[in-house]
């Protein structure tokens, strides 16, 4: 009863000695066996091998363009750029061309008296000229500059067309009337009563000693401004058709009275012509002729005071000095002349600016 009444625990006790038996006699076997081949390596994927540690891949949520932020005390030096000479010589490049062009032609408008048309033609061609060689010349290089230069050309081609409207236009407002002042021929010793179609090519008239303007037949005509006329007589007042009247701007009072520029002076004899300024709509939109509006302030006057003019009459500017109004007329011209430079000034600038910003 002794012997067969084992507890359960000796299996599993006898279990587990078993394994470390063999373990134990392994390396007794191997010793007796000698060296042998070394062991085989594991294959990878097999179970038991052993895989190096995968690299942390960065959170979704980390921002690796994110600068991090400065503590107190700390700065950060900026960044010196260098400038770029090659491409702000381009900018220059861009902007002047056409510029150029424009200022040639607006010039040679205004400032040429004779043979005009050959100094516009001298300009119109070297103006193209440039425009062929800036749209031509640059073909070995790059295709954007290529493109650049190109439209380069193109914007002289422009600015020569604006320049021969804005040059044209300053002449026949501003120019034309100093030119027909400083060169008109000039006639002294005017009797008041000399016909006027005599001197047609007159720039300033001299009158006689005794010519005065009669103020106390003076009439306006107001269209947003008052235009003043008055007849040209002599002392002995037997002028029977006129044929001289002065003229001026906002400068008479109803119903009578006049006292434009030097009319109310003794001593002032002279007389600057003015000259009707070129008709049509389009110049219309620029304000009303001076000379048309003279003409009818004219012809109250002669209604109103039962006055006879000649079938031609001039008008003039009644003053002690004609350099007075010829610096008044050229000021005009000039601050106009220079106003127009400045705009194509402005605008080869922003030209140039839309060109350097091309891709």
């Amino acid at each position: 009863m002794g012997a067969a009444a084992s507890t359960p625990a000796e299996p599993a006790a006898a279990a587990t000695a078993a394994p470390a038996a063999g373990a134990a006699a392994a390396p007794a076997s191997a010793a007796a066996a000698g060296p042998g081949p070394p062991p085989a390596k594991a294959a990878p994927g097999a179970a038991g091998a052993t895989q190096p540690a995968a690299a942390a891949a960065p959170a979704d949520d980390v921002d690796l363009e994110q600068t991090p932020l400065l503590g107190p005390g700390e700065f950060k030096v900026p960044k010196i750029r260098r400038i770029n000479w090659k491409k702000n010589g381009l900018i220059a490049c861009y902007c002047l061309a056409p510029f150029v062009v424009w200022l040639v032609v607006v010039l040679a408008w205004c400032t040429t008296r004779t043979s005009v048309f050959a100094a516009v033609a001298v300009s119109a061609l070297a103006s193209l000229f440039l425009a062929g060689f800036l749209t031509y010349a640059p073909l070995s290089q790059d295709k954007e500059q290529v493109a650049r230069w190109r439209a380069v050309g193109g914007y002289c081609v422009l600015a020569l067309i604006g320049a021969v409207a804005a040059g044209y236009i300053l002449r026949q407002l501003y120019f034309d009337p100093y030119h027909q002042f400083h060169y008109g021929q000039i006639y002294s010793n005017v009797l008041a009563e000399a016909p006027a179609r005599g001197h047609a090519d007159a720039g300033t008239l001299k009158f006689s000693i005794g010519s005065k303007v009669d103020v106390s037949a003076a009439a306006g005509f107001k269209a947003g401004t008052t235009y003043c006329v008055a007849p040209i007589t002599n002392d002995a007042d037997n002028v029977n058709k006129f044929e001289y009247w002065a003229v001026g701007q906002d400068c008479c009072a109803e119903p009578r009275g006049f006292h434009c520029d030097n009319a109310l002076d003794a001593d002032s004899l002279i007389g600057v012509v003015v000259r009707p300024r070129v008709s049509g709509f389009f110049w219309s939109l620029f304000g009303p002729d001076a000379y048309s509006m003279y003409d009818k302030a004219r012809s109250i006057a002669e209604t109103r005071y039962n006055l006879v003019s000649a079938k031609q009459v001039m008008y003039v500017r009644w003053v002690k000095q004609e350099h007075s109004i010829q610096s008044e007329i050229l000021g005009r011209a000039l601050t106009a002349m220079t106003w127009t430079i400045i705009f194509g000034l402005i605008a080869c600038l922003l030209a140039g600016a839309s060109l350097q910003m091309m891709p």
